[in-house]
């Protein structure tokens, strides 16, 4: 059986990108599910509940996977975003693609618009631009991560994530229904959509490509991780309590499987390490270089 490639933390690799992506069955199964999720939500009305994570506190085990693939709704500011910066990254190619097909992008382009108001009207407004932004990104960054582990370990990591987060999810709005409001203000946040799920995508990517810079913010991706937990937390302040603290178990438990911490025996070694580096630092700091031609009294 072959082994199942595994990445340095901190490669170098240029196809951090959308460049040289290969999309592979495990991304392709994830946005199928990602299309049929959405679509049964916003078609039955009956299955909503049983679907998601809502505020009616009715838990039911499909919701533990089934939330992360209902498509939260999206504005179509947030698709032009997403394919902006996509367009950023790949400059070069689309630059290509304009001078030797103008017309088939021209089309390409109109085409999908076309479908996002095809969807919006026959699924919500809304919905064709959320789906449309959750395929590409699940596209993107599920791509590269498979491309490095493939198949099964891809979609053994997405479930794990998943249900993770979920379960925390519904404990929470079941112990707590008031926790879908944020702290800031009175507004209740949706808490179903693949979001999750690209937060835990993005922060491998991050521990992949660690010491590569990011053209855009000019930090090291492993840098970017404290971005992410950031936003979750701006979440839990603005948006909602309960999809902030989803944001960020996403994050903590793909930290945790890709570095091997979930296992108690390395979580303990490793806090053994960083007391004993504190130790060693608190020592150095305590000594004093003295003159040998002075005398202390």
């Amino acid at each position: 059986m072959a082994r199942t490639p595994r990445y340095r933390m901190g490669s170098r690799n240029r196809n951090a990108g959308l460049a040289g992506i290969s999309v592979g069955t495990g991304t392709i199964i994830l946005c199928i599910l990602t299309i049929l999720a959405t679509v049964v939500h916003a078609l039955m009305p009956d299955m909503r509940a049983t679907l998601v994570i809502d505020e009616t506190s009715q838990f039911s085990f499909i919701s533990l996977v089934a939330n992360t693939f209902v498509v939260a709704r999206s504005s179509l500011f947030g698709l032009l975003f997403l394919l902006g910066l996509i367009c950023y990254f790949l400059w070069p190619y689309v630059k290509q693609i304009w001078y030797r097909a103008r017309g088939p992008l021209i089309g390409a382009v109109l085409t999908g618009f076309l479908i996002v108001y095809g969807l919006d009207t026959a699924l919500g407004k809304g919905v064709g631009s959320g789906l449309l932004s959750a395929i590409i990104a699940l596209f993107w960054f599920g791509s590269t991560l498979e491309s490095r582990w493939g198949e099964k370990r891809l979609l053994f990591f997405s479930f794990i994530v998943v249900a993770c987060v979920n379960s925390v999810g519904a404990l929470i709005a079941v112990s707590f229904p008031g926790s879908f409001t944020s702290i800031a203000g009175r507004s209740s946040a949706i808490v179903h959509g693949t979001t999750p799920l690209i937060y835990a995508f993005l922060t491998v990517w991050c521990l992949m490509f660690a010491r590569t810079r990011l053209a855009i913010l000019n930090i090291e991706a492993r840098t970017l991780i404290w971005v992410l937990a950031i936003l979750g937390a701006l979440d839990i302040v603005f948006v909602g309590r309960l999809k902030g603290l989803m944001t960020l178990t996403s994050i903590l438990v793909a930290y945790l499987l890709v570095s091997g911490l979930w296992r108690p025996r390395l979580l303990l070694d490793k806090l053994r390490l960083l007391i004993i580096e504190s130790r060693i630092k608190r020592r150095r700091n305590n000594i004093r270089i003295v003159d040998k031609d002075r005398k202390y009294h």
